[in-house]
């Protein structure tokens, strides 16, 4: 692309995204997965090593492309369970077929390495759209030469850190911490330099050769309500889920392996084996793998379709800001009133909005308990017609039907033209999983 062209580009905007994702259907977990868990979740119950589930039990990430290291992270610690040490073990505690213990532990693996693959293969998709990005905005010449050295000679001395600390014997969980720091580092000296100011950006753009069209896609990229919030907020609960997925399977061969006695087969319905708990890990390793490699083939594609510049035109005509929800009309005749109900739940909020084109209204707001004497939320108060609309918005302490009343029973003759809307808004444990997002987050460099 021409540097006129890359002149009157702008970075995408979250509304350009809500629209271009719109055609690109949601990530699901299949049921087969829950149904998988909840064997797990029962499973480990039932072997009651609620410290070891404690100590090994991770917190789910907000930022997707941590998440996706702890993909990784979760498969290599479930990985290295599977060492011959660990599996001689498994076969001193129980009268077990050592060959069956390995085909089972081969299987496992099998499936764990496919899925890392897919995870790292996705991760490089990222990598190359920033390299494609910054070939598109630094012509060749000098220029890229540069920015390709320095970036070649930052990601060897990161290389060389990690295998200093893997020679040490630095625990898995270290070092994908490690590998999450260095990649926040990646960040915040992108969005630093984004984020310059007078003489420094001065002497980016014009010497350094950084278009501004640059410098503001790395600024914004993943501002709390970016672009990539989007992305985060569309296919993150997939990934968020298959992570909980993977941290389960740990558990379970983790507990597996812990355990002081187990008998290899058993015939008594709903008692614990080597057997049954290893078959148990086959299922869910399989199931876990397809669901990864189906999600990260997805995220790839999306990533190599998503737009990261648009035009100012575009930017503007997009429509996926949410519209503005329309207000209901209602006629009131004189001496009646009109009742929304409501169920809400504790820690919700309830927000009202009205207006009124002539004359004034009495508005009101009471809980409903059966049989009991409805409780008063709002009292009655008499709003007047203005030009703005009347809003409010309370917070839900107690759950139950709330009844939002506008009454029109003070007027003897005169009825009243209102349009009005009533929502709730769910508390946020009620909403889906506390999530960060990313199109596809992309640049491992550039954002998330």
């Amino acid at each position: 692309m021409s540097a006129s062209k890359n002149k009157n580009l702008i970075p995408i905007t979250r509304a350009f995204l809500c629209d271009f994702y719109a055609t690109f259907p949601e990530q699901l977990i299949p049921p087969e997965i829950e149904e998988c868990q909840r064997e797990i979740r029962a499973t480990l119950a039932a072997l009651n090593n609620t410290q070891l589930t404690e100590k090994l039990t991770i917190p789910i990430p907000h930022h997707m492309d941590e998440t996706m290291l702890r993909n990784s992270e979760q498969c290599e610690q479930c990985l290295a369970l599977l060492q011959t040490a660990h599996l001689e073990r498994l076969q001193g505690i129980a009268d077990a077929d050592p060959s069956w213990i390995q085909q089972q532990a081969e299987a496992i693996r099998g499936h764990l390495d496919r899925a890392t693959e897919s995870n790292n293969g996705y991760r490089q998709v990222t990598v190359d759209t920033v390299m494609e990005l910054i070939k598109r905005f630094l012509p060749d010449g000098i220029r890229l030469r540069l920015f390709l050295r320095q970036q070649q000679k930052g990601e060897i001395k990161k290389q060389q850190e990690q295998a200093r600390l893997i020679a040490q014997g630095m625990p898995i969980r270290q070092r994908y911490d490690l590998l999450w720091k260095q990649q926040m580092d990646r960040r915040r000296q992108l969005i630093s330099i984004g984020s310059a100011r007078g003489v420094f950006r001065f002497v980016l753009r014009f010497l350094a050769g950084v278009p501004k069209t640059l410098l503001d896609f790395v600024k914004q990229i993943n501002d709390p309500e970016g672009p990539f919030e989007e992305l985060r907020s569309r296919y993150g609960p997939c990934l968020y889920a298959l992570l909980r997925f993977v941290n389960e399977i740990h558990l379970l061969l983790a507990s597996l392996m812990a355990a002081p006695s187990l008998p290899f087969r058993t015939d008594t319905p709903g008692a614990l084996s080597v057997e049954g708990v290893l078959s148990l890990c086959v299922r869910a390793s399989e199931l876990y793998a397809e669901r990864s490699v189906a999600f990260y083939a997805f995220m790839a594609d999306l990533n190599r379709r998503s737009p990261y510049f648009i035009t100012a035109e575009e930017a503007a005509a997009c429509s996926s800001a949410p519209e503005p929800a329309t207000l209901t009309p209602v006629t009131l005749a004189a001496r009646s009133v009109h009742d929304e109900a409501v169920e809400c739940t504790p820690g919700a909020t309830l927000g009202w909005e009205f207006t009124l084109r002539a004359k004034d209204i009495i508005f009101s707001i009471d809980r409903i308990a059966p049989e009991d004497t409805p409780v008063s939320i709002v009292p009655p108060t008499t709003y007047s017609t203005r030009a703005e609309p009347h809003q409010g918005e309370i917070a839900i302490e107690v759950g139950g039907t709330y009844r939002c009343r506008w009454s029109n029973q003070h007027s003897r003759f005169t009825k009243k033209q209102l349009e009005l809307r009533v929502d709730m808004a769910p508390a946020l444990d009620e909403a889906s999983p506390a999530t960060d997002a990313a199109p596809a987050e992309p640049p491992t460099a550039a954002a998330e």
